[in-house]
C-alpha cells in the first residue's frame, strides 16, 4: 500500500482457531526445549550483561558449501543431503561449546526456531497473520559434541527438525496451554534464522534496505543476510559471547581449514584400523 498498490499481494487470514489447543487437552511428548538440566558451569553468571561483547562473522556461499562438503566426507555411508542452515547451525554449535569451556557432563541444547506452516495437518493458509514457528531441540552433553565430528552435530539438528510433525506440534499447543511454560535457556544455545526472511526484499515506499539487523547484538544468535567482500548471498552470525572467550569464538569459526584436517586424520586412522 505504501508504493501505491490498491489491493494487498497476499490476503491476511486471521485463523485463531487453526491454532487452538485440543480439547481435552493432550501432550504426547517430552518437549525437552522446556524441561530443566542440571546447571554444572554457573551458566547465567557467564552470560551477564556487562561480561559479554558482540561478535559478528560472515559466512560466503563458497564457504557454505565447504562445510557441506566435509559433513558429507564425514559421514561418507550415509547419502543424505544437508542446507546451509543445518550445516551451519551445528558449526556454530560446536565452535561455541568449545570456546566456553564448559564441563564434559554438562547438558546442552541447541534451541532454533523452525517455520511450521505447512507442516501442520492441515497447512496454515499462506495469508496467516502471525508467528507460525516452534522451537526444535537438538540435546547431547559437552564431551560428545566437543568430541565428536561436525557431522554428528548437523544430524542432531536434523533429528530435531524431522521430529517437528504435526502430532508434535499439537502436542506442544497443548504443553503451552499452561501459560508457566518457558523455554530452559541453561546451557542453551538459542538461534533464529533472518537470512530467509527475505527482509533485503522489503520496500515500504523509499526502496530496500541497505542493511537488515537489530540494533544490538544479544545472547541469541541470528543468521542475517549480508553482503560480505562483494557476496550478496553470504550470511553474518551475530552473537554476543563472554568478553574472555571471544578471540577463540572467532578462531573456531573460521578455522574451517582444521575441521577439514580433522577429517583428514579421522580417515587416515579408519585406513590403519581396516589394515
Amino acid at each position: 500500500m505504501a508504493r501505491g498498490a490498491t489491493v494487498v499481494s497476499v490476503r491476511p487470514v486471521w485463523g485463531r482457531h487453526l491454532l487452538r489447543p485440543r480439547c481435552p487437552p493432550r501432550v504426547e511428548y517430552s518437549h525437552p526445549e522446556f524441561k530443566q538440566v542440571q546447571d554444572f558451569c554457573n551458566f547465567k553468571e557467564r552470560l551477564r550483561p556487562d561480561a559479554i561483547v558482540s561478535s559478528s562473522v560472515c559466512f560466503t556461499s563458497a564457504q557454505l558449501l565447504e562445510l557441506k562438503k566435509i559433513v558429507s566426507r564425514g559421514d561418507s555411508a550415509c547419502k543424505c543431503s544437508y542446507t546451509s542452515f543445518e550445516v551451519l547451525a551445528a558449526h556454530v554449535w560446536r565452535c561455541w561449546i568449545r570456546a566456553m569451556d564448559l564441563p564434559s557432563v554438562q547438558a546442552i541444547k541447541l534451541l532454533f526456531s523452525v517455520n511450521v506452516r505447512k507442516r501442520l495437518q492441515p497447512q496454515l493458509p499462506e495469508g496467516f497473520f502471525g508467528n507460525g514457528f516452534v522451537l526444535a531441540c537438538a540435546e547431547t552433553t559437552v564431551k560428545e559434541l566437543s568430541e565428536s565430528s561436525l557431522s554428528y552435530a548437523v544430524k542432531l539438528v536434523q533429528k530435531a527438525k524431522g521430529s517437528l510433525t504435526n502430532e508434535y506440534i499439537r502436542s506442544l499447543i497443548n504443553y503451552l496451554d499452561d501459560k508457566s511454560a518457558r523455554p530452559d535457556l541453561v546451557a542453551s544455545l538459542v538461534i533464529s534464522q533472518w537470512s530467509r526472511l527475505d527482509l533485503t526484499e522489503v520496500d515500504f515506499g523509499w526502496g530496500k534496505p541497505l542493511h537488515v539487523g537489530p540494533l544490538g547484538s544479544d545472547i541469541y544468535c541470528l543468521f542475517l543476510p549480508s553482503c560480505c567482500d562483494g557476496h550478496l548471498d553470504a550470511v553474518n552470525v551475530l552473537l554476543s559471547v563472554p568478553r574472555t572467550i571471544i578471540d577463540k569464538y572467532e578462531y573456531y569459526m573460521r578455522s574451517i581449514s582444521d575441521l577439514r584436517s580433522s577429517l583428514l586424520v579421522e580417515d587416515q586412522d579408519q585406513i590403519i584400523l581396516e589394515l
